[in-house]
């Protein structure tokens, strides 16, 4: 083995999957959550300078996208009538992808035979399911 080259020693992962295992807080999914909810009133605000903003942002949005199609252009009440239709077809799917996504992580810490392991087991994903092991000198907010 070369001087500078380290050997990297990965544990099997069949001896963590039926340790202890815990789940992250709600407050996780909240903040997820807050997340989307505020994306949903910035696209809004977006929409708004749209409207109110810079002339020169004006002209543009009207004159080169067709959203005389669908808004009146003397109206912004219609318009932000209809973006609040609109975003729960977005936002309730967000919403309902973050409740599943934070169910599936899983950590573990004791291992196999009951002894506590140098390293955290982590499982999360829907539909591509990752599985890794995370040393406890990478965490950094500890709280219990």
């Amino acid at each position: 083995m070369t001087e500078g080259a380290a050997r990297v020693i990965k544990p099997p992962r069949d001896e963590f999957k039926s340790g202890r295992i815990f789940k992250p807080l709600p407050s996780l999914r909240h903040k997820k959550w807050l997340k989307f909810i505020l994306a949903a009133f910035a696209f809004y605000g977006v929409f708004l300078f749209a409207f109110f903003g810079p002339p020169i942002v004006t002209v543009f949005i009207f004159e080169f996208i067709p959203l005389n199609l669908y808004l009146p252009m003397d109206s912004w009440i219609i318009g932000s009538q209809i973006y609040w239709l609109i975003a729960p077809f977005w936002l309730l799917p967000a919403l309902i992808w973050v409740h599943l996504y934070v169910r599936s992580i899983e950590y573990s810490v004791v291992g196999w035979q009951g002894e506590t392991m140098p390293e955290i087991y982590q499982k999360k994903g829907i539909i591509t399911i990752t599985r890794k092991h995370v040393p406890f000198r990478t965490i950094t907010n500890i709280a219990r």
